[in-house]
């Protein structure tokens, strides 16, 4: 087996020499959670499962999948491991996107490693680290609160508290500031952009609606936080003439995790030395090459509080090996949330994927369209809509009329032209908002 832990040597390595590596390491894991977590302890007593039945990654379908909610519920009292220093646990917290905020401990033990990792996918998009600066769309980050039981320390983390100075806030993103965004950008030449998708592509949108001529591009884009699917990567890079990447993260997972590979646009691939990534139907099993399924992802690095077969929310398409000659193991791409979805009155679920394939693809809205968000409450879908150049009240009588169609007669359909589409708190823009009734 390979011994070397330099993910630039390993990524040539063999697939079947990677893989008797991820093999490994989740035994290893596996070994630990039996023995000092009382969360995996009972799963595996109560299954008949031994952790030596957990031999490669094919036996990981013998356990169950960890939901968001059973973290939340096991959250120190059952999921962190005995045995390991308190020193090591690092107390994060998610923003609740999916509706379910989580606190969880990562292990500090592993930070060296998840920053080589990190730096590794920066090289893979063509980025040098004191020779090309960062340009970070993103949101925010919250002052820290005072805390009275530690009131010296909580008053000098307040005081040295600074705003990343690479960070152009997302919530200042307006058609009306894009141009003066592209000039804050070009000043940072040579640079690079990183940060929440959604925003770059409101970016590349506005570009090339209102022709904007770029004096200096990008060395590349990375796109995060939300959905980037194929063609929103084309668009973006003939705009910004430049190549741009989809980095998959997790803030479970202690950050980026899977990236576009530099050679072979069409697929992701996986950090093994991190994580093992499956993609599962609704009872857990693996699906086929080219079938979508539920992300589900095991941590081979944290051993403060194991995260096992843990569902992300996400929803991706799996992929047999990638044709670029790497090791690593692939998917094809990340297609969207499985909680982004609306319900009919008779039980009918619709993916927002599913909105973005119809309504860019089958029905051409491109040049329409400049952004949109899907608004439910109750029986009535209202499409909210940032018109593009062409838009018209034609259009907007058509696009009812289609979306009737594709959703049914059992709802109400609206479209709702709009200024521009708010962000939610984490600076992400949810593709489905679901209004409940109080």
């Amino acid at each position: 087996m390979i011994e070397t832990t330099d993910l630039n040597l390993l990524q040539f390595a063999s697939a079947d020499e990677i893989k008797a590596r991820t093999d490994a390491k989740l035994r290893a894991l596996v070994k630990h959670a039996y023995r000092n977590v009382s969360y995996y302890r009972e799963i595996f007593d109560k299954s008949g499962v031994h952790c030596s039945d957990i031999k490669k990654v094919e036996d990981l379908h013998l356990l169950p999948v960890l939901s968001r909610q059973t973290v939340k519920d096991n959250f120190q009292r059952k999921l962190v491991a005995d045995g390991i220093p308190k020193i090591r646990r690092r107390l994060t917290s998610t923003t609740g996107s999916t509706g379910i905020p989580l606190k969880f401990f990562s292990d500090a033990a592993s930070n060296a490693l998840r920053s080589e990792a990190w730096d590794f996918l920066d090289r893979w998009a063509g980025i040098r680290h004191g020779e090309h600066n960062r340009v970070w769309l993103g949101a925010p980050r919250p002052k820290p609160r005072f805390n009275l039981r530690h009131p010296i320390k909580s008053w000098f983390e307040r005081k040295r508290f600074r705003q990343p100075k690479d960070l152009i806030s997302v919530f200042m993103l307006k058609a009306e500031t894009v141009s003066g965004i592209l000039y804050e950008m070009q000043k940072r030449s040579p640079y690079f952009i990183y940060g929440i998708s959604s925003s770059i592509r409101f970016i590349a949108k506005h570009i090339e609606e209102d022709g904007i001529a770029l004096d200096t591009s990008p060395v590349s884009v990375i796109g995060t936080s939300d959905t980037l699917l194929p063609a929103h990567q084309q668009h973006i890079s003939d705009i910004f003439n430049c190549p741009v990447y989809s980095r998959y993260g997790s803030y479970e997972m202690g950050g980026g995790v899977a990236q576009t590979c530099p050679d072979v646009s069409e697929s992701i691939h996986v950090i093994p030395e991190l994580v093992i990534l499956e993609i599962v139907d609704d009872e857990g099993l693996p699906v086929q090459p080219g079938e979508s399924g539920n992300i589900l992802l095991t941590e081979l690095t944290n051993y403060v509080m194991p995260l096992i077969r843990y569902d992300t929310g996400d929803v991706g398409i799996a992929l047999g090996p990638c044709g670029c000659g790497r090791g690593f193991p692939a998917i094809r791409e990340i297609i969207g949330r499985n909680y982004e979805q609306i319900q009919s009155p008779s039980g009918q679920a619709i993916h927002g994927w599913e909105f973005e394939v119809y309504l860019f693809y089958e029905k051409d809205y491109k040049k329409y369209i400049a952004e949109y968000q899907i608004i439910q409450k109750g029986n009535t879908i209202v499409l909210r809509v940032v018109p593009a150049k062409f838009f018209s009240e034609y259009i907007q009588n058509t696009l009812r009329s289609d979306l009737k169609q594709m959703i049914g007669e059992e709802m109400v359909v609206e479209v709702e032209p709009v200024r521009y589409i708010e962000c939610a708190q984490n600076g992400k823009k949810p593709l489905i908002r679901i209004i409940h009734d109080i």
